[in-house]
């Protein structure tokens, strides 16, 4: 897969359909890989006329690792006792970089989980490069929105575990939790292909690497930047 030098990184990305199609960019949410957009779906939305870009974030899969960091304090930035290394701003910066290397000047942004509150501020701080917005189950942010149950906000932010297998198991885990209980859950079909995939995605010894950056995304109360 090609990669773009974005402020001072490199981003792994991939792109499907007509080079001249409509610009459609994915954003994918905390920890995962581009890959969780399978490919399946990326040829589907760009057979329906898009240019379709996915990439990984910084911290994550084939982009580059901030290993200089340190590990994120996730508890800490959510109880609002430690501070970020970098920004949910700079990751939509990031974004806006990728779509400079490609030369786009606007596109189609969606984002789920993390990516929606990194798509609403690509929005929010570049309005002239989004054509339209897609956020999926994620959040704006603030007191009044629905909150995760506290039983699945724990096993979501827990360590991924020691060993491989524990690693798989913990990320199975939370791929169930949230697919939801309306349909029975197939984890031979856990997008994408569910053990195997799981196994690609792991980086040994890392713990939700991406969490580095502030995961509050700006609300009722204004903006979150602690980069």
């Amino acid at each position: 897969m090609p990669r773009a030098s974005v402020n001072g990184l490199e981003l792994e990305y991939d792109s499907f359909g007509d080079a001249g199609a409509t610009p459609l960019l994915l954003v994918m949410g905390l920890s995962y890989q581009m890959i969780e957009w399978d490919e399946p779906l990326c040829e589907l939305i760009a057979g329906r006329g898009f240019r379709v870009t996915r990439f990984d974030n910084r911290d994550v899969g084939l982009s580059t690792k901030l290993d200089g960091l340190g590990p994120p304090d996730i508890m800490g930035l959510l109880g609002g006792t430690a501070r970020s290394s970098y920004s949910l701003d700079d990751m939509a910066g990031d974004a806006v970089g990728l779509l400079d290397a490609l030369g786009v000047a606007a596109a189609h942004v969606v984002g789920v989980s993390m990516g929606g509150m990194i798509a609403q501020l690509i929005a929010i701080n570049h309005p002239q490069r989004v054509l339209s917005l897609t956020s999926i189950m994620s959040t704006v942010g603030g007191p009044n929105v629905v909150q995760a149950e506290p039983a699945v906000g724990a096993v979501l932010m827990a360590p991924p575990g020691q060993t491989r297998e524990e690693q798989v198991e913990r990320s199975l885990a939370n791929r169930r939790l949230i697919f939801g209980t309306a349909m029975p859950f197939d984890e031979t079909r856990a997008p994408p292909q569910g053990r195997t995939r799981c196994r690609s995605l792991l980086l040994p010894g890392r713990w939700h690497a991406s969490a580095r950056g502030d995961l509050r995304c700006p609300g009722q109360d204004g903006w979150a930047r602690d980069g």
